[in-house]
């Protein structure tokens, strides 16, 4: 087998190299950085999450509290509905004394 990249030359790579001794230096600054992103967005989300829960529920008691004002409601009127019936009878006794004036 015959190498094909026989000619390339690596060089050692030592820590009194600025360049390698910066990046070591940056590279947890870095890391750091992006685990405090992370985390502030996940804390945020979770902040969201909580706060839509939150009115989710209060939309769902609030909706309990019309369901049962609405029957109540229906209750209450349900007599005005009665009328209709009551007003049916009266004209079926009243009818045949009206041709009497």
């Amino acid at each position: 087998m015959s190498r094909a990249c026989s000619s390339v030359h690596v060089m050692p790579v030592t820590l009194n190299d600025p360049a390698v001794r910066s990046a070591l230096v940056e590279a947890p600054a870095g890391w750091k950085a992006g685990w405090w992103a992370g985390g502030s967005v996940v804390v945020v989300a979770a902040g969201l999450l909580l706060a839509i829960i939150g009115l989710a529920r209060r939309i769902a008691r609030q909706a309990d509290e019309i369901a049962a004002a609405l029957e109540g409601t229906h209750a209450n009127t349900a007599p005005l509905f009665d009328l209709v019936h009551v007003n049916g009878h009266l004209d079926r006794i009243v009818a045949p004394s009206r041709g009497r004036r």
